[in-house]
């Protein structure tokens, strides 16, 4: 499996790799229990709960990874110890986390008449939604893989630059998905209600997606070098890293668009056109990244043109359920606001820590307040949060 995932793994570290695979092999049904349970979570709306046990497993992996680097790790006895850890800390993360959903799941299922009437959906909806849901992880994956052939360091230095791109992926556009979901759900379809909490999650998500990529693509040293220079990453990795990123980072427009389209599907319960959907722009990203000498920029350009045609396709298919509901104008202004920003990128070089997180402040506020401005919903919903703290103060 290693070899066919990463063909760029050689030595120790393909025996390294394997035995990842294996405390992740491991660890795969505590993770699609936990994955069920946050389900039910989303459902009642308890985001708190959702999103700690989260921070339970980063921070069990955290520790982890310290210990582990404070024992200057050499030698593939030492590796293979090091990986035996972080196994180990890996099972103890995700066992904390199950401990944390077990006992906030009980306050959520007060309703008896739940056990009464729930029944399992058929085994074609489970089919269809784990094939959509595990697609979508699968194209980081292959990526990875693609990025391996083109030498020594190139895993480890796309690994970091989608890191970058996954950051504001989760915390910003998958929230927006996770915290519409309930809403949309909770509407009756073809309702002015369920165009408006589409419409709602649309606007929120590439507004976010906008402000991250003035952030990123403008910042993408910096940020590098704050959140991987500290240990023995080379300026030069860096440098590559952060170039990957600023081109991966555009990734987001589709990707928040998708992210709302597939809640859609979802509740409409046609996810066998997504499933095809991702199942072709699987193969277009495998057939063009075999297709030739590969390395992260170009993976990264893939990356992009593949997820915009999937969310091309995926609008064609809900033409008729988000009609209405999509904000054209509304995306149009924080999208130049944005380009506009990254405009400015050669004349935001070499200031120092403080300055740059200054500025991402500043762009990301921009970027937000020209969705808002562009957009009366959003206005309104602003509006009436204001009335109601005021009201409360």
């Amino acid at each position: 499996m290693v070899q066919a995932l990463a063909p760029g793994l050689a030595g120790d570290m393909k025996v390294a790799s394997a035995g990842a695979l294996g405390w992740s092999a491991l660890v795969i049904p505590l993770a699609m229990l936990a994955a069920l349970w946050v389900t039910r979570l989303q459902h009642e709306r308890d985001f708190v709960g959702m999103y700690t046990g989260s921070l339970i497993v980063n921070l069990a992996l955290v520790i982890g990874l310290f210990v582990v680097a404070e024992g200057a790790v050499s030698g593939a006895a030492s590796q293979m110890s090091a990986l035996s850890l972080l196994g180990a800390c890996l099972v103890i993360a995700m066992l904390g986390r199950l401990a944390w959903l077990a006992w906030r799941l009980p306050s959520r299922l007060q309703a008896p008449a739940i056990a009464e009437t729930a029944h399992l959906p058929a085994a074609s909806v489970w089919l269809w939604a784990a094939l959509s849901s595990g697609l979508l992880l699968v194209f980081p994956l292959v990526a990875r893989s693609l990025a391996s052939s083109a030498g020594e360091g190139a895993l480890a230095s796309f690994n970091y630059a989608w890191k970058l791109i996954e950051l504001p992926l989760v915390l910003a556009v998958q929230l927006v998905a996770s915290l519409a979901f309930p809403a949309i759900t909770r509407t009756e379809a073809g309702t002015p209600a369920r165009q408006q909490a589409i419409s709602l999650a649309f606007l929120i998500a590439w507004t976010l997606a906008c402000a991250a990529i003035a952030v990123v693509a403008t910042f993408s040293l910096p940020i590098a070098n704050l959140l991987f220079g500290w240990g023995r990453m080379s300026a030069a990795s860096l440098e590559v890293i952060a170039q990957w990123s600023a081109i991966g980072i555009w990734s987001l427009l589709p990707q928040a668009l998708m992210a709302v389209l597939l809640t859609v599907m979802a509740t409409h319960g046609r996810m066998q056109a997504a499933v095809w959907v991702l199942a072709a722009g699987l193969t277009v990203l495998l057939v063009a990244g075999l297709g030739g000498d590969v390395n992260g920029s170009r993976v990264m350009w893939l990356l992009n043109g593949v997820f915009g045609c999937m969310a091309v396709v995926l609008m064609l298919l809900e033409r008729r359920s988000i009609k209405g509901a999509f904000p054209y104008l509304a995306f149009l202004v924080p999208l130049l606001v944005c380009v506009g920003l990254v405009s400015l990128k050669p004349l935001l070089l070499g200031f120092d820590l403080i300055s740059t997180l200054i500025f991402c402040a500043i762009f990301s506020l921009l970027v937000i307040s020209s969705a808002a401005m562009a957009s009366p919903v959003l206005r309104g919903l602003l509006r009436e949060k204001l009335n109601k703290k005021s009201v409360t103060d």
